[in-house]
């Protein structure tokens, strides 16, 4: 027996509709169909999106070229997957940081500077990485991945890393913080937070392209991290910089 589709008014006669997806019966909104809803979407982020962040951590290169390849139902999409950590990496920031009445330090060492500018691209760290991974994942693709990926999939690649980047110094932050009761505001803890982060994502780059027989692979990847860390401290303490002339 068909029925007209609540949603668009097509015509239904299986379980969903063939034009919008919407299901055929659908009951009266209540309290129990709203308790369902939220086990639903967590029970769906549990499935796919903890499986997404196991695999990115032990198999970039399978996860990612999988995903790039078409593989894309069992893993959960690259700009959510990252938003979703870049929140969880606010939040869990902002709580222990409060709750254990951390304030950042202003001391300085080889790796990480003590001044204003530093201290504002670390306040506003994640606005300026979305501006900077699109220009990262440019050099990606022309030192390494170019022609073997377009620049939109190296770019996936990119936010995929930066994803597992922003869940890393999270788990970071909440051991040290919350277990270790340790300030993880201080220019040590960035310093060993940024040598982590360059260690994986050579890591990562190594197990996305090992098998794409690239010549001088291992000095493309380093040439590729020595650039992006330009990139990353150079280039966001110029918008800063720019950021705090305007300001005054």
């Amino acid at each position: 027996m068909s029925v007209t589709c609540l949603n668009c008014k097509a015509e239904i006669q299986h379980q969903f509709c063939p034009h919008c997806g919407q299901k055929k019966d659908v009951k009266r909104l209540t309290w129990h169909s709203l308790v369902a809803e939220i086990a639903h979407f967590f029970s769906h982020i549990e499935h796919g999106f903890l499986n997404t962040c196991y695999q990115l951590v032990i198999r970039p290169g399978k996860t990612i070229n999988g995903y790039i390849e078409g593989k894309r139902k069992k893993y959960h999409k690259p700009v959510g997957f990252y938003l979703i950590w870049v929140a969880l990496f606010i939040l869990t920031g902002s709580l222990i940081g409060k709750w254990m009445g951390y304030h950042r330090n202003v001391e300085s060492n080889l790796l990480v500077p003590a001044n204003e500018t530093w201290n504002y691209f670390m306040n506003h760290r994640n606005v300026f990485e979305l501006l900077l991974i699109p220009i990262i994942a440019l050099f990606v693709w022309l030192i390494i991945s170019r022609p073997r990926m377009n620049y939109i999939e190296t770019l996936v690649l990119n936010i995929y890393a930066f994803g597992v980047l922003n869940m890393m110094v999270t788990l970071e932050q909440t051991i040290v913080g919350l277990l270790l009761r340790t300030s993880y505001l201080t220019a040590w803890f960035e310093a060993q937070s940024a040598i982590l982060s360059v260690c994986w994502f050579f890591f990562c780059l190594f197990d996305v392209f090992k098998n794409k027989r690239i010549k001088f692979f291992i000095p493309r990847i380093l040439i590729t991290i020595f650039i992006s860390l330009i990139i990353w401290y150079k280039l966001g303490a110029m918008i800063v910089e720019l950021i705090l002339k305007v300001g005054h």
